[in-house]
């Protein structure tokens, strides 16, 4: 198997919230084998862009990638990991060896530098996992025990109540969870096992919205462009 990996972190506040993109397709059919945002809790953009780099390479194992082309917007990473670079944080050392030591157990790789614009995928994950405070999963491979299907996207406000929804058309392929109309779906404080994360968002958004804003009965799915309908309980 070869692999494309694109990778990203971030932190709000440096250090403040931080959490990882991790996007990996297969580089023959480009076919998109695990696509998760992960929330790390309080970190620096550096070190949440080597939680990247352990999370992506450990999946890339555990898939048992033959060849694995990793791509960054971090330059200082990307860098300190070709030997460009000296790692002089004592933040950083720790993971830096780390990498090196994963990284031998790929059969072949390499990693590259690459313009943030050309990464957004996985900056988008990182930002929803940083929304939601939460792991977010789109696509789930390896066996990592971290990586369920579930998207953990939860309302912490306390006021959301049990509803059920429904896809209004067929997104067909481009939808990650592989969702059908017709079918309804109960929410309650967290989202139910397999929905599309974007679809998640979206629901909760239209039922928590912001304040004095109405609640929406027909939110739309950011990705598909799916429209949902929204039956309330009370």
């Amino acid at each position: 198997m070869r692999l494309v990996v694109h990778i990203d972190g971030g932190s709000r506040g440096n250090p403040g919230p931080a959490a990882v993109g991790v996007v990996m397709r297969d580089a023959d059919s480009n076919k998109v084998l695990h696509e998760a945002g992960y929330y790390l809790g309080t970190a620096t953009n550096n070190v949440a862009e080597y939680r990247g780099l352990l999370r992506a390479v450990t999946l890339a194992v555990e898939m048992g990638a033959e060849q694995t082309s990793i791509h960054s917007d971090s330059e200082l990473m990307v860098k300190q990991v070709l030997g460009e670079y000296k790692v002089k944080s004592p933040d950083l050392k720790p993971l830096h060896e780390e990498a090196q030591h994963l990284l031998v157990k790929l059969g072949s790789w390499q990693i590259k530098h690459v313009r943030r614009e050309q990464n957004t995928r996985a900056d988008e994950l990182v930002n929803l996992a940083l929304d939601a405070r939460r792991d977010v999963v789109a696509v789930s491979g390896g066996n990592h025990s971290d990586s369920a299907m579930t998207p953990t996207l939860t309302a912490d406000s306390g006021g959301l109540s049990w509803a059920r929804v429904r896809l209004e058309k067929d997104p067909g392929k481009a939808c990650p969870a592989q969702m059908r109309k017709g079918q309804w779906v109960t929410f309650g404080p967290g989202t139910p096992q397999g929905f599309c994360v974007y679809g998640a968002k979206a629901v909760l958004d239209a039922m928590l919205p912001a304040p004095g804003q109405p609640p929406q009965a027909n939110p739309v799915c950011p990705r598909c462009r799916v429209p949902m309908t929204i039956d309330a309980e009370d």
